[in-house]
């Protein structure tokens, strides 16, 4: 119990309790880290006070989190997905693999409980932390397929939409898209009376332009509505 209790304080924290770094040394770093999307580690680093290896070789022997090597580790995509690009970036992080029903997380800080429970809403399931170097990580997040924001945006979206909605959005566009095409042709050959008025308009040219040119307005006038209503909105980075 007590190992747990450790494990889920701060990691400047359990430096300073460590004799690793002081109290003003702490305070320093906390007043650096303000404004900064920086973990206390990294900011301790920056400033000279604690080596990543003293970090990491704190971490796995007082804290028991294990060392991993992911120099040459292919991370599947499937594995890659469940923690986005932009939050991995952000804190330093990158899945490696599901076990036992686990996803095991490399991080530069497991002692993050809202790191790891964010990792943890994302991926839908629990989070194994272990550590690795930064540079490592920096080179594990590599693998990540570099996508446009649009299309991003576009493959969340997807995602989150259910497989009948998917399904069913393109087959009613292009029923709505072509129906006057439809509802035109079935009504110069059942209509007697309306194919006589569409004669009069012109020629067989004639009339092919205006079909063609009038089904092109209401092509397009359709497809910027679908865009308002369906495109990807914008989702904020985290």
């Amino acid at each position: 119990m007590a190992k747990l209790e450790q494990q889920h304080k701060d990691l400047g924290k359990l430096l300073m309790e460590e004799g690793l770094i002081t109290q003003e040394q702490l305070a320093t770093a906390r007043a650096m880290q303000a404004g900064r999307e920086k973990s206390i580690g990294r900011i301790l680093g920056d400033m000279g006070l604690i080596t990543e290896q003293a970090k990491m070789a704190f971490l796995n022997k007082k804290l028991k989190y294990e060392i991993v090597d992911i120099q040459n580790v292919k991370i599947p995509p499937n594995i890659l997905n469940r923690v986005s690009l932009s939050y991995a970036e952000k804190h330093f992080c990158v899945p490696l693999l599901v076990e036992n029903n686990r996803l095991v997380v490399a991080m530069e800080d497991p002692t993050n409980l809202v790191v790891i429970d964010e990792i943890k809403a994302q991926a839908n399931m629990e989070v194994l932390p272990v550590i690795a170097p930064q540079a490592d990580i920096e080179m594990a997040i590599q693998q990540y397929p570099r996508l446009s924001e649009a299309q991003a945006e576009a493959v969340l979206k997807g995602a989150m939409e259910p497989l009948w909605l998917r399904i069913l959005h393109p087959l009613l566009f292009w029923m709505v898209i072509l129906a006057p095409l439809a509802a035109f042709w079935v009504a110069m050959v059942t209509d007697d009376q309306f194919g006589n008025m569409v004669l009069r308009l012109g020629t067989f040219f004639d009339i092919s332009l205006y079909l063609v040119l009038s089904w092109a307005l209401w092509a397009i006038f359709v497809w910027e509505i679908d865009g308002l209503l369906f495109s990807p909105r914008q989702v904020p980075a985290r």
